[in-house]
């Protein structure tokens, strides 16, 4: 979707919340009243878009549905930002992969090289046994 297509997706995602329910002609009335000029075929195709986002619910006759905002559509923030949660979301993703793979590299060093770590502890131990006997 292009930025414009949105800022137009989201003036109508805030005239279905104004009402909750409302049969999508009325949407292209109050779209055109409120914002300017909207095509026909435009506004169906950001109501199929917002669909697929799950942002509204389409109930009725194909021809002329009822549009009714979904939990998420209310508590939607806009794309804008919902980019950047995506985004920072996937970020931590990342990191904490990162830092599960050095942790398992750690314990993989630890069990790959248990008998340097014993070898280095016998002859500590020789060291300590011969020094105190002398």
């Amino acid at each position: 979707m292009t930025s414009t297509q949105e800022e137009k997706a989201e003036i109508i995602l805030n005239l279905i919340n104004k009402r909750k329910t409302v049969p999508k002609g009325v949407i292209y009335h109050d779209y055109n009243d409120a914002d300017g000029s909207i095509k026909m075929q435009e506004l169906q195709f950001l109501i199929s878009l917002l669909e697929e986002r799950g942002l509204i619910i389409l109930k009725g006759a194909s021809r002329d549905p009822i549009l009714t905002i979904t939990e998420e559509g209310l508590n939607f923030p806009g794309f804008e930002k919902q980019r950047e949660i995506d985004a920072i979301a996937e970020r931590k993703k990342e990191e904490r992969e990162k830092l599960e793979i050095k942790n398992l590299k750690g314990s993989v060093f630890q069990v790959k090289y248990w008998w340097v770590i014993l070898l280095l502890n016998s002859i500590i131990s020789f060291l300590i046994a011969y020094l105190t006997k002398s």
